[in-house]
């Protein structure tokens, strides 16, 4: 039997931490903290229309999101601020859908879809300049590839030992060359929609599909 369970991250930006907003019940044991502390006593009241704004709220774009609404204590931001790919987040939760006596979930296959990436340039004269430098340290901080190549380098370890040896990872991440597509430029649509049907057209790109829908199909 197949489960769905879903969850998004969001930032509480009034206690810098990462929140996950859950669609099952969290079995989790909290450590005593504000954040926790809250999530264990409304967790209950999360609807998808507050998880979406609070996972997406991000400063400058949209509007934060304040909860419990009755009582606010948390003030939510963007995901992707602590958490632009929050694959480690996903493979640990996985504990929290049995109890501490069972065993962990069996996962057949993880799939991340990335947004798109920018290969970084050669070091220039811009790094010695207050605004190159500022511009990189932003590049880095919303590099969701680097996370995946991680994830990637500790699924291979993993699949070493006999309860991971079928677990298949597939990360599918187009490069955008050197477009500059900020978040708010809905006029390249377009020339996002060109540039992954390209990607998943390529033949290794389609290998892996294959790997996935394989995996996917075989449990």
């Amino acid at each position: 039997m197949c489960r769905l369970t879903r969850f998004v991250c969001t930032t509480a930006q009034n206690r810098a931490e990462t929140v996950l907003l859950r669609s099952y019940k969290d079995n989790t044991i909290h450590v005593q903290s504000k954040v926790n502390d809250v999530m264990r006593d409304h967790s209950d009241k999360i609807t998808i229309s507050l998880a979406t704004r609070a996972t997406s709220a991000a400063p400058t774009y949209f509007p934060e999101v304040k909860w419990p609404e009755h009582d606010p204590r948390l003030t939510f931001w963007d995901g992707g601020l602590l958490n632009n790919n929050p694959i480690d987040q996903l493979w640990y939760s996985r504990y929290e859908l049995v109890q501490p006596n069972e065993p962990a979930p069996a996962v057949s296959c993880v799939i991340s879809l990335g947004t798109g990436y920018i290969k970084p340039d050669s070091p220039s004269e811009s790094w010695f300049q207050l605004a190159g430098v500022a511009s990189s340290v932003m590049g880095f901080a919303t590099n969701t590839n680097a996370k995946g190549k991680d994830f990637s380098r500790h699924m291979t370890a993993l699949n070493n030992r006999s309860e991971h040896s079928q677990t298949r990872y597939v990360r599918l991440n187009p490069s955008l060359g050197k477009s500059e597509i900020g978040l708010a430029d809905y006029t390249k649509m377009e020339e996002l929609k060109q540039l992954a049907t390209a990607y998943i057209e390529e033949e290794k790109n389609q290998l892996w599909i294959n790997k996935a829908v394989a995996a996917v199909c075989d449990e």
